[in-house]
């Protein structure tokens, strides 16, 4: 994990060289940015002064996205091949591809606050399609406590320790998906709004790891009855615990996999993965045949070592 910034520059000749940014800016215009890169995910507040900049789309950049929140200044940004016109003013938020290419005219001088995700985790909200440049509702509730939170980050200096920068990336992408699912991904995905399941599934990919997570606190979220939840899903042939605990399985293998992770006890990893005792963990994934907690901690970090060996 990196933090750090790049100074004003003055006819910036190449792309700005980090955090999922390709920024082309006119001759004379000045920028700054800080940011902190986590690896799939960065965050980074960018200053430029007014003028027209050219946002470069990056061939590989159909599997990330960048969601862009304006503090201060005005820009008219236009995507180059649609054409699609969005003006943006304070408190104004947008996303798009990192694939995508768009004019950014700048009327007065701008501060932007930015994250740059891995597509994965809108895909995890039911967002299936790679969004091009498209506005978000600015006054989703996630949106002030998500800013919020970058804003302190950004703040840090020098190098974040790995277990803290897991859980502030693992904390990014849950924000973001609330302000996804208040957006409900209908405009994004181009699929109408979506069904009482379909925010149910994404409700639960997004919050497994909290504990208090039960059917019946997912149907009041929802604001629907348990027994209409129930109906629902048994349509689809599901029962919303078995739902539940197949996402803290996949949850718990995850943290127990992590190098990064081996810092922290089986109560703590059984703690994240929203179980509510490291008993209750083990008896979960052995009932699932896949072992008990510390023979699957072992297992990668032998499986790591032969990886290595053969490298």
């Amino acid at each position: 994990m990196r933090s750090g910034s790049v100074p004003h520059r003055e006819g910036l000749a190449r792309l700005t060289p980090s955090y999922g940014l390709n920024l082309k800016p006119s001759r004379g215009q000045q920028f700054a940015i800080r940011g902190i890169d986590f690896g799939e995910t960065g965050i980074f507040s960018l200053a430029i002064t007014a003028g027209s900049s050219h946002v470069m789309g990056q061939p590989d950049g159909h599997d990330s996205v960048i969601l862009a929140y304006v503090q201060n200044g005005r820009l008219d940004l236009m995507e180059d091949y649609t054409e699609q016109e969005l003006v943006a003013r304070p408190g104004s938020a947008w996303m798009y591809s990192r694939s995508t290419n768009f004019q950014m005219d700048i009327a007065e001088d701008a501060v932007l606050v930015s994250i740059t995700l891995p597509l994965q985790v809108l895909r995890d909200f039911g967002i299936t399609e790679s969004p091009t440049l498209h506005e978000l509702n600015s006054v989703a509730t996630m949106l002030p406590p998500t800013l919020g939170f970058i804003q302190q980050a950004l703040e840090q200096d020098g190098d974040i320790p790995s277990v803290a920068a897991y859980f502030m990336e693992k904390l990014l992408h849950e924000m973001v998906g609330g302000i996804l699912l208040e957006n409900l991904g209908a405009v994004v995905s181009g699929s109408g709004r979506k069904s009482i399941f379909d925010q149910a599934m994404a409700y639960i990919a997004a919050t497994a790891g909290n504990r208090e997570l039960t059917p019946a606190s997912l149907a009041h979220e929802l604001s629907v009855s348990l027994r209409q939840l129930q109906r629902d899903f048994k349509r689809h042939h599901l029962a919303i615990a078995e739902v539940i605990r197949s996402h803290r399985i996949d949850l718990a293998l995850r943290l127990l996999k992590d190098p990064k992770l081996e810092v922290l006890s089986l109560e703590k990893i059984a703690e994240h993965a929203g179980f509510s005792s490291l008993v209750q963990m083990r008896r979960t994934l052995q009932e699932a045949q896949l072992g008990h907690p510390s023979e699957l901690r072992s297992r990668s970090r032998a499986t790591r070592r032969e990886v290595e060996a053969l490298s």
